[in-house]
């Protein structure tokens, strides 16, 4: 053995199965706790050895979103119930069986569809939002948007995981509930640490921009999932909105 190789041992180990694991853990813990320690250390080439990149966590976090729709795309699942009620039979659709198949690729379309446009449309808005302060690049701007997401995108899994639990009558109430909640949490992560601003007005201010074109642009990412799972599925005609 050379006398300058380091012997790995259990810790090595550990690092090597847990170590994006705990690091995606603390990102998250520390973006609610104390997020301006992870704005700083995205500003450095490896995230301070601490932290995991805000492209692979944001997108983690949507892949999960998207298999639990996808899970409950099936005729007993929650996300089936809300739609199924709103959907006259789409073009194409003799028969009721029929119908109930293009709902399930719909809602699967969607799902799988969602986590894509969000990242890109995202990531485009990310190169002309600047807020970030001045001299910021690119590649940085993309960091610091897709990162200021994560806290919001968390509590919008654990609001995901309950809509099983909600009466069907305040559905709606419900997810008008998680569009403001995601608007408070983009504004407030922003303002704590990620935008720039010499007062705190000015920060402030900033912060409840960037979570405006936060909540348009994830709406128009759903909008586009949306139109995509109508078009694979078939329900070009006959289309009703959920109620």
């Amino acid at each position: 053995m050379d006398a300058g190789r380091r012997t790995l041992g259990a810790d090595a180990m550990v690092e090597d199965v847990f170590g994006l694991n705990l690091r995606g853990l603390k990102t998250i813990r520390d973006m609610f706790v104390r997020p301006a320690r992870v704005y700083a250390a995205a500003r450095t080439q490896d995230w301070g050895g601490r932290y995991t990149p805000s492209i692979r966590l944001l997108f983690f976090i949507l892949t999960a979103m998207a298999f639990f729709r996808f899970v409950w795309a099936n005729e007993d699942g929650a996300f089936f119930k809300e739609f199924s009620a709103g959907f006259a039979k789409g073009a194409g659709a003799a028969t009721e069986t029929e119908m109930v198949d293009n709902l399930k690729t719909f809602l699967a379309s969607y799902a799988a569809s969602l986590p894509l446009a969000f990242v890109i449309l995202h990531g485009l808005t990310s190169m002309v939002l600047r807020v970030w302060g001045h001299g910021t690049e690119a590649v940085l701007r993309l960091r610091l948007h897709l990162l200021t997401l994560v806290p919001s995108s968390i509590v919008s899994l654990l609001l995901l995981l309950a809509i099983p639990l909600v009466d069907p009558r305040f559905s709606a109430a419900y997810g008008l509930s998680t569009i403001g909640v995601s608007f408070f949490f983009d504004t407030l992560t922003a303002g704590r640490g990620g935008v720039a601003g010499k007062s705190g007005a000015e920060r402030w201010s900033r912060a409840v921009l960037f979570g405006g074109v936060a909540l348009f642009v994830s709406t128009a990412a759903s909008v586009a999932a949306f139109l995509t799972g109508i078009l694979i599925s078939g329900f070009q005609e006959g289309f009703a909105a959920p109620q």
